[in-house]
């Protein structure tokens, strides 16, 4: 299956929707998105995880170097919607904790706790 990555409006956070499989082949697409939201001073990220169907350790990886890269910017990269395999290996890294969203993470005055890998 095809990877996508759609950019939401342009309210705060960032989202990006992502479909199909997150691998090694596509895992740099992910990566280059995040780098251009964030030389745009965009250090806010949602990820909306609901059409993805598939993510290996490079894409885990992909998560977590957003994270970092947004963190060191003063902002935060968060996981939300993740379903089936997706939902099950975020929750077996311990992913689906330390990427989860505030409760008002959604929201233009967020500020979610400053988490490190």
């Amino acid at each position: 299956m095809t990877f996508t990555i759609v950019t939401g409006g342009s309210a705060d956070p960032a989202v990006l929707a992502l479909a199909g499989e997150l691998d090694l082949a596509s895992v740099g697409r992910l990566n280059d998105r995040v780098d251009q939201l964030l030389d745009a001073g965009r250090h806010r990220i949602l990820l909306d995880l609901s059409a993805l169907s598939f993510c290996d350790s490079t894409g885990l990886g992909g998560f977590v170097r957003g994270n970092n890269l947004c963190t060191d910017a003063g902002g935060w990269l968060r996981v939300t919607g993740a379903t089936g395999g997706v939902a099950r290996v975020l929750a077996a890294t311990g992913l689906a904790e330390f990427l989860a969203p505030e409760p008002e993470a959604t929201g233009p005055a967020s500020e979610p706790t400053n988490r490190q890998p």
